[in-house]
């Protein structure tokens, strides 16, 4: 798959991720958190909730579709592809709505296993597909059926720990829908700090650019992945502490993010010499330019590391608003600063802006985290 196809595949898997905010995803933090509390109300919690789920899951994609066709650089091609991959948003709602037992009940080895089954699946087939030569709308339809296909096995493992009725009849928890609410905005925000990157290339340039900045894009959601993947296992482990009174030593933390910093910086510094060898040795020498990119967005895995200690315990102590703020201020910054030197500088600006906005992003969290939760008394 060359630079323009990879762009119009990155494209639309970009564009369709944004309105993952319509489908209220931050109900499964909320849903968490208040079952980790409270084990025993958590099928209760999770049949209150099932009927919005599934509601707003369509709506976002009602509005994904819809939206789509006013854009008028995307083609005909690209709105079908839309299309296609918005049928996801519903089925992987579902995947992350049943995950969150897994998370509940500190079972999050069930989560690794079934993320890898999902890639494993998805690539296997991707390949064959890919190795035959079947047209780019084949790999969408792909995903949604492997995607279903992990669903399915997701529903049958979560019973293991808790059964609850999926057709539950539909029902409003104001309360819960509102602190979800929060948590959907703050993933709306973030969403557009560190992904909206793809989406602004493929309406200021072509396709073939974001293939070319995609590829480099790929592989620092790798390093972010596995950071969420790590901060996902300790979240219910700092609502335990923190939501009974517990405390975190300042210097604990402190020691903890700097010496995270301090290793993912080194890591960095040396992918950026070898940066253009990877991604020649994995995609081949078409991409060569995405080898700059790569070397200079390697920086930001370090800065999103360090930060993990103080995302994780703002939300568990109910502080996600502070994570709103600084997200809101990182979304519009990157946004303004993507159009600007884009049009100065072509994708490579887009790279500078990335690293501009993950430093504010970085500072911000840590000086305001650390001085909200030593104010509050959860950092002695």
């Amino acid at each position: 798959m060359g630079p323009d196809q990879l762009g119009v595949y990155l494209g639309v898997i970009a564009y369709v991720r944004l309105f993952t905010i319509f489908q209220l995803n931050g109900i499964e933090r909320t849903i968490i958190r208040e079952g980790c509390i409270n084990i025993q109300k958590t099928r209760e919690i999770l049949e209150e909730n099932i009927g919005s789920r599934k509601i707003f899951s369509i709506v976002a994609i009602i509005i994904c579709i819809i939206s789509s066709l006013f854009i008028p650089a995307y083609d005909m091609q690209m709105k079908i592809l839309i299309l296609i991959f918005a049928l996801t948003i519903f089925v992987d709602s579902n995947i992350i709505y049943y995950n969150c037992i897994y998370q509940i009940y500190e079972k999050m080895q069930y989560i690794s296993v079934i993320s890898i089954l999902m890639k494993l699946l998805f690539v296997s087939g991707a390949i064959l597909l890919l190795y035959f030569e079947y047209p780019l709308i084949s790999l969408f339809i792909w995903i949604v059926i492997s995607n279903g296909i992990i669903l399915i096995l997701d529903i049958y493992l979560s019973k293991r720990f808790v059964v609850f009725s999926y057709f539950s009849k539909i029902s409003v928890n104001l309360d819960l829908i509102k602190k979800s609410l929060i948590f959907s905005i703050l993933g709306f925000f973030i969403m557009l700090t560190t992904g909206i990157d793809l989406v602004m290339i493929s309406i200021l340039g072509s396709s073939h650019e974001v293939g070319l900045y995609g590829v480099s894009q790929q592989l620092i959601q790798q390093g972010f992945a596995v950071r969420d993947a790590v901060a996902l296992a300790f979240f219910p482990i700092f609502i335990k502490k923190l939501a009974n009174g517990g405390v975190i030593k300042k210097k604990v933390i402190l020691k903890y993010s700097f010496m995270t910093l301090t290793v993912m910086l080194l890591l960095s510094v040396g992918l950026y010499y070898f940066a253009t060898d990877i991604i020649i040795l994995l995609f081949g020498p078409e991409y060569t330019q995405s080898g700059d990119i790569l070397k200079y967005l390697v920086f930001i895995i370090a800065i999103y590391w360090a930060m993990l200690p103080f995302t994780s315990s703002l939300t568990a102590t109910y502080n996600e608003m502070k994570l709103v703020y600084i997200y809101s201020m990182s979304a519009v910054l990157n946004i303004i600063l993507n159009y600007f030197l884009y049009t100065q500088y072509g994708i490579i600006g887009v790279v500078y802006s990335t690293i501009i906005v993950f430093i504010f992003l970085g500072c911000s969290i840590s000086f305001i985290g650390y001085h909200t939760l030593s104010k509050q008394g959860y950092f002695v």
